[in-house]
């Protein structure tokens, strides 16, 4: 079976919302998290599908290494961008989250130093992975490293703020948090089955 991205996107927002995100938080966290593993999507196609046009544009200027090598070049240029911009993206999203609920950021930068690790966890294997191995798989081991190694700091309390933050309770929410279908309602235990990859 062939997951697409969309339904990716759709049951990452379904599990927030599930959790206890209000629809929107949770629309919003999922679109800007994935922007960080975005370049190499589902084993490096963007890079070796979406560059394969180019075989002879870059074999007539004179490359000398395989087309392979070529991409792999592009996938680890790819990594140091995300290095530089996808470290951040965990302070993005908790920013985002209480722009929405609390109308400041400042909530969500008491969080800083916690987000910035967990960014970099991430984004550090990815550039070894992507410089040393290839473009296919960088974005998936940079995950499957970094969850393990996060919910380890956070169980040791490093870099975890005293102050708590919560979502207001589910009367406070505004109504355009929710949208038309409403959190808990018949309609969204429906989209969860239809969506489920295990039905397919």
């Amino acid at each position: 079976m062939k997951v697409q991205p969309a339904l990716v996107l759709q049951l990452q927002w379904l599990h927030l919302f599930c959790m206890g995100f209000p629809p929107l938080v949770a629309a919003v966290v999922a679109l800007v998290g994935n922007s960080a593993p975005v370049s190499f999507g589902a084993v490096g196609t963007p890079i070796l599908g979406g560059f394969a046009n180019l075989q002879n544009l870059v074999e007539s200027q004179g490359y000398t290494n395989s087309f392979y090598e070529f991409l792999s070049e592009v996938g680890g240029f790819t990594a140091l961008l995300h290095f530089l911009v996808g470290s951040f993206v965990p302070l993005i999203m908790v920013c985002s989250m209480t722009l929405i609920v609390d109308k400041s950021i400042r909530k969500g930068l008491a969080v800083w130093k916690l987000c910035i690790f967990g960014g970099l966890i991430f984004t550090i294997p990815e550039v070894l992975i992507a410089n040393f191995v290839g473009p296919e798989i960088p974005s998936l081991l940079g995950s499957l490293i970094a969850i393990p190694i996060f919910i380890f700091a956070v169980r040791r309390n490093f870099l975890v703020p005293r102050d708590t933050w919560d979502f207001k309770s589910r009367d406070e929410w505004e109504d355009d948090w929710e949208g038309e279908i409403k959190a808990g309602s018949s309609e969204i235990a429906a989209t969860a089955q239809v969506m489920s990859p295990k039905k397919a």
